[in-house]
């Protein structure tokens, strides 16, 4: 007699090496024979906003949560990519060609070279 393996297929909260977080329904996928972790990703509402494909060794954690837990966190979950949570709130984007934020130093006109 054979063990029976359960799918997968859960609501969880995903997190990823890179500080990355993801919330949604997990199911087990093979893709060209490599073993893969599909994720559903939803919003707050609850909505499927995208399909990911994740390596199981790019996960860091996989929490297994219910539907409301997975809401909550979808929620407050932000889509802005991982480097923009270091900047500082003041920081603007800028329009192509707009140099107004770009600091230059003043080089003596006697050959001096700048430093990079």
């Amino acid at each position: 007699m054979g063990i029976e393996k359960k799918k997968l297929e859960n609501f969880a909260v995903v997190e990823l090496m890179g500080r990355t977080t993801l919330v949604g329904l997990v199911t087990e996928s093979d893709i060209s024979g490599s073993q893969l972790l599909r994720l559903d990703v939803i919003d707050g509402e609850g909505k499927p906003t995208h399909t990911k494909y994740i390596g199981v060794g790019s996960i860091y954690a996989l929490t297994i949560v219910d539907e409301a837990a997975a809401l909550a966190v979808a929620g407050r979950n932000s889509s802005r990519p991982t480097w923009a949570w270091g900047l500082p709130s003041s920081a603007k984007q800028l329009e192509p060609g707009d140099e107004s934020a770009i600091e230059v130093d003043d080089f003596d006109d006697e050959g001096e070279e700048a430093p990079w």
